[in-house]
C-alpha cells in the first residue's frame, strides 16, 4: 500500500508540473514537437513518417517535459528487469508480491501521464488513443489473470504494452532525426554510431539472461563470463549483419532470444540502409527518399512471408504462429543480407522449393544490390518511357528547377473542348515554368546504378556458372574436368542433412545450389552449403573468398569492399574528359579517383591483418583459418565450424573483425560521398 502510495503521489506530481510548462498533462514528447499525438493511433501513426524537413524549415524545439520521460523511462525499465528475471525454463526468480511491487509504478506513471487518469479529472490532457489501448490491454490481462489465477499477468501485460510503446516513440524520434540529417553525412554517422553501440551492448545483455536460452545450455551457470563471451558474439553478429552465432539459433536459443536477434537485426538493416542511402544519392539520377526505402523493405518481407508460407516442412512447423516466424525469420535475414538460419544446415533441404528458391535468392541480391539503386533504375525507365529523357543533371539536391502550381478544381476549369497541345504548352497555359527536354548529357557518375545493376548480374550469373563447371564430377574424357589434385581431401562427414555442391545430384540441382551459392557468397552467406574443406574444390574456394572480398554496392547492406569503388575507378577512367567538363569536375574527379584507389588495398591489408590474428589465437588448419576471417571481416553468414572451437582470444578476434568490416567500409564511402558532394557545391562551380 505505501508503495502504491508513492508511486501515486509521483505520477501526480509529475504530470502537474506539466501544466508549468506550458503543455497539458498526458502528452508526449512527440506531442510537443509533431501531431504524432497518441503513440498506437493508427491514423498518428501512418503520419509517423513524415516527408523529409527542409533545411530551412528545422525540427521545432521540444519544449519541455525531460523529467517526465525520464521518469517513465526508468520506471518501465525497472519493471522490465522484474519481469524478465526469470530462469531458463520460465518461473520467476522474484516473489509475486515483488514483481508487481516493482511492475506497478511504471502502470501508475503511465496511465497518469500519458492516460490523464483516464481522464476522469482532464479530458483535454490525455490522449484518447493510448487510453482505449491501454484500458484493453488491461482488460485483456485480467481475463487472462482470470483464467490462470494469476493476478501478476495483469501486470506483465501491461508493463510488455508500456515498453513496446515507449520504444516506439524512441524508434519514431529517430527516424525523423535521420530523415533531417540525410543531406549531412557526417551529422548522420555520428548520431547512429552510439545508439549501434549501445544496441550491440543491449543485445549482449538481454542474450545473457538465462530466459533467453534453453535449459539444455549450461553455460549461465557454470561458465558464465563465457557465456556472455558467446551472446555477445551473437550479438555483434546481428548488429553487424552478419548471421554466424557459436549457440544455435533455432536449437538453443528461445523464442525470447530468437525474438532479440531478429529485432537487433531489423534495426541495424533499417540503419545501414539509410547510411547507404545518403552514400549513394550523390550518384543516382532521382530522390529516393528514406520513408520509401523503409516501406519497401517491410512489404518486400511481407511478400516474402507469404510466398513461402505453405514450403516450410511439417517437422519444422507445426502450426501457423511458427510459419509465420520461420518466415520472418529467413526473409530478415536474406534482404538485410544477415544470414540468420533456423536450421543448421541452413536451407539447403529447401534447394528444390521453388518459392524459398525464388524468395530467399531475390532478397539477398536485392539487399546486396540495394533497394535505392533499384528504385533509381525504375524511376529511369519511367522517366525514359514519358519522354522526359531522364539524363538531365538534377543537381546535387537532386530536384528539378520546376515551378510547382496548385492543382485547379473542376469549378475552375474551363468545360469548352480543347484540342490536344503538348505537354509544355500546357505547363504555359497552367502558369508553370516549362521544363526543355533534357538536352545536356549526365554527367558520368550518373550512370552509376546501371553499371551497378550490370556488374551485379555478371557477378552472379559467373560465379553460378564457375561453381557448376568446377564441382560437376565430369567425366575423364571432358576436357574441363579438373584434375584430382584439385580437390582437397574430405577429413569428416558434413551430416545427412548438409549437401555439398560435390555430391551426387543431377545437373539441375547442382546448378540451383550454385545460382543460390553464387547470390549469397557477396550477401547473406545464409549457411545453405557447407564450405569446410573438401565440400568445395580449390577453385570454388578462391572464388568463394573473392566474391566475399568484393561485396556488394555501397547503397546496400553487404560486407566487403564494395563493388561501387570498383565500378567508380572505370568510371573515372573510361570517362575522364565528360566527367572534368562538368561543374567541379577536376577536383571531383581527383578525389573519386585517389579513393578507388586506396580503399581495396586497404581493405586487403585489414584482411591479411585479420587472418594473421585469427591464425595466432586458434589452432584451426589454414583453410579453415582463412575463411573464417574473411567470412567475418566481409560480413558472409558462412562457416566451416571453427566458431565453435575457438579460444576466448579467438572469438574476440572475430567479433573485432566483425565490427571492423561493417564500420570501416560504411564510414569510407560515406566520407568519400559527402567529400564528392562539397566539391560539387564549390562557389560557381569552379575547382579548387
Amino acid at each position: 500500500m505505501g508503495l502504491g502510495r508513492v508511486s501515486l503521489g509521483l505520477a501526480r506530481f509529475i504530470c502537474h508540473s506539466n501544466i508549468d510548462n506550458g503543455i497539458p498533462a498526458g502528452f508526449s514528447r512527440m506531442d510537443s514537437v509533431s501531431p504524432v499525438g497518441g503513440m498506437l493511433s493508427w491514423r498518428r501513426r501512418y503520419d509517423s513518417f513524415p516527408r523529409m524537413t527542409p533545411p530551412d524549415q528545422p525540427t521545432p524545439p521540444q519544449a519541455g517535459r525531460p523529467l517526465q520521460d525520464a521518469v517513465l523511462v526508468g520506471l518501465a525499465s525497472l519493471a522490465a528487469a522484474a519481469l524478465l528475471a526469470r530462469r531458463a525454463d520460465g518461473t520467476a526468480v522474484l516473489p509475486a508480491w515483488a514483481e508487481m511491487g516493482l511492475q506497478a509504478p511504471a502502470a501508475m506513471a503511465w496511465i497518469g501521464l500519458r492516460c490523464g487518469w483516464f481522464a476522469l479529472r482532464r479530458r483535454a490532457g490525455a490522449d484518447a488513443a493510448d487510453c482505449r489501448l491501454t484500458l484493453a490491454v488491461v482488460v485483456f490481462g485480467a481475463g487472462i489473470a482470470v483464467a490462470s489465477a494469476h493476478v501478476a499477468v495483469v501486470f506483465a501485460t501491461l508493463t510488455v504494452f508500456i515498453c513496446g510503446a515507449l520504444l516506439a516513440d524512441r524508434l519514431t524520434a529517430l527516424y525523423r532525426r535521420v530523415d533531417e540529417r540525410m543531406l549531412d553525412p557526417s551529422g548522420l554517422l555520428r548520431m547512429l554510431a552510439g545508439r549501434w553501440v549501445g544496441l550491440v551492448l543491449l543485445v549482449t545483455i538481454l542474450l545473457s539472461l538465462p530466459l533467453a536460452t534453453h535449459s539444455a545450455v549450461p553455460d549461465y551457470r557454470h561458465n558464465f563470463w563465457d557465456h556472455i563471451l558467446n551472446n555477445a558474439y551473437a550479438a555483434a553478429s546481428s548488429a553487424c549483419l552478419v548471421g554466424d552465432t557459436i549457440y544455435s539459433l533455432g536449437v538453443e536459443y528461445s523464442l525470447f532470444g530468437q525474438v532479440v536477434i531478429v529485432v537487433a537485426m531489423q534495426l541495424s538493416g533499417m540503419g545501414f540502409a539509410a547510411i547507404g542511402l545518403a552514400t549513394v544519392q550523390p550518384f543516382l539520377n532521382n530522390v529516393v527518399r528514406l520513408r520509401t526505402v523503409l516501406l519497401s523493405s517491410l512489404g518486400l518481407q511481407a511478400i516474402a512471408v507469404g510466398a513461402m508460407w505453405t514450403s516450410w516442412h511439417v517437422a519444422d512447423v507445426s502450426s501457423a504462429w511458427e510459419r509465420l516466424w520461420w518466415g520472418l525469420v529467413h526473409a530478415t535475414g536474406a534482404l538485410w543480407n544477415g544470414g540468420l538460419v533456423l536450421r543448421d544446415d541452413g536451407l539447403g533441404s529447401y534447394m528444390t522449393d521453388r518459392a524459398v528458391f525464388a524468395s530467399i535468392t531475390s532478397l539477398a541480391v536485392i539487399g546486396s544490390l540495394s533497394l535505392p539503386v533499384i528504385m533509381d533504375l525504375i524511376g529511369a525507365r519511367r522517366a525514359t518511357a514519358k519522354g522526359t529523357g531522364g539524363s538531365g543533371d538534377k543537381g546535387i539536391e537532386g530536384t528539378r528547377a520546376t515551378t510547382v502550381t496548385p492543382r485547379r478544381s473542376r469549378r475552375d476549369r474551363p468545360s469548352v473542348k480543347r484540342k490536344p497541345v503538348a505537354a509544355s504548352q500546357r505547363k504555359q497555359n497552367a502558369g508553370e515554368t516549362p521544363v526543355p527536354p533534357c538536352s545536356t548529357p549526365r554527367p558520368p557518375w550518373r550512370f552509376l546504378a546501371q553499371w551497378e545493376a550490370a556488374l551485379a548480374f555478371l557477378l552472379l550469373l559467373g560465379g553460378a556458372v564457375a561453381l557448376w563447371v568446377c564441382e560437376t564430377p565430369w567425366r575423364e574424357d571432358i576436357v574441363w574436368r579438373l584434375p584430382d589434385s584439385w580437390v582437397p581431401g574430405r577429413p569428416v562427414d558434413f551430416g545427412t542433412n548438409r549437401v555439398s555442391l560435390r555430391d551426387d545430384m543431377s545437373y539441375g540441382a547442382r546448378w540451383t545450389r550454385a545460382v543460390f551459392m553464387s547470390a549469397t557468397l557477396r550477401s547473406a552467406g545464409l549457411q545453405s552449403a557447407p564450405v569446410s574443406e573438401g565440400a568445395v574444390s580449390w577453385p570454388s574456394y578462391g572464388l568463394s573468398i573473392t566474391w566475399m572480398v568484393l561485396g556488394g554496392s555501397a547503397g546496400g547492406v553487404a560486407g566487403g569492399m564494395r563493388t561501387t569503388g570498383i565500378l567508380l575507378l572505370m568510371i573515372c577512367l573510361f570517362g575522364r574528359r565528360r566527367w572534368i567538363a562538368q561543374p567541379g569536375g577536376r577536383t571531383s574527379h581527383g578525389l573519386i579517383l585517389r579513393a578507388s584507389l586506396l580503399f581495396p588495398l586497404l581493405w586487403l591489408a585489414a584482411n591479411a591483418a585479420f587472418v594473421g590474428l585469427l591464425t595466432a589465437t586458434s589452432d584451426g588448419t589454414t583453410y579453415e583459418v582463412v575463411l573464417e576471417s574473411i567470412t567475418a571481416c566481409n560480413n558472409v553468414g558462412l562457416s566451416t565450424g571453427l566458431s565453435l572451437h575457438l579460444t576466448a582470444a579467438g572469438r574476440m578476434v572475430m567479433i573485432l573483425a566483425m565490427v571492423v568490416g561493417r564500420a570501416a567500409p560504411v564510414c569510407y564511402w560515406l566520407a568519400v560521398s559527402g567529400r564528392f558532394t562539397a566539391c560539387l557545391r564549390l562557389p560557381g562551380g569552379r575547382d579548387s
